[in-house]
């Protein structure tokens, strides 16, 4: 399955696929998101990286949201727009869809260079309040 084009709004079952994480993530405690595995020297003196383990339950929300379009093709690693809502979290109320679109798709990206970003986004409650912005636009979307 490719990625798709940015602007693409997803489906309304493509938002309960995601959004159903919400109450999973409100439980999952900040030790369980993430595991450091490695880092250890072994008999031959070969040292291995320390690498994160996620959770099950990170896992699957992020296999979810590339399987349902909530990760787009953009330019993520110069949008500095998206520092400001990890800074200032009061700034997501009003974030519109394409925003924690954008959001999402860093944070998931980021991780891949590097370890342990999507851990300290879950862990801080920015990735919540993402997903539960969404369950607000998504209800906004519907009524119109």
């Amino acid at each position: 399955m490719s990625t798709p084009e940015f602007g693409s709004i997803p489906s309304s079952a493509d938002f309960e696929a995601v959004l159903r994480f919400i109450p999973t993530l409100q439980r999952l405690s900040p030790e369980k998101v993430v595991r450091w595995e490695g880092g250890k020297t072994d008999a031959h003196d070969v040292t291995t990286m320390p690498f994160p383990v996620y959770d099950a339950t990170v896992d699957e929300l992020v296999q979810a949201l590339y399987s349902h379009g909530f990760i787009q093709n953009f330019d993520w690693p110069n949008w500095g727009e998206g520092r400001k809502y990890v800074e200032r979290p009061e700034l997501l109320a009003s974030a519109d869809m394409e925003t924690c679109i954008k959001l999402l798709t860093t944070h998931v990206r980021a991780e891949r260079f590097c370890d342990g970003h999507l851990a300290e986004m879950i862990t801080s409650g920015h990735l919540l309040a993402v997903l539960r912005r969404l369950y607000e636009l998504r209800g906004a979307i519907e009524k119109q």
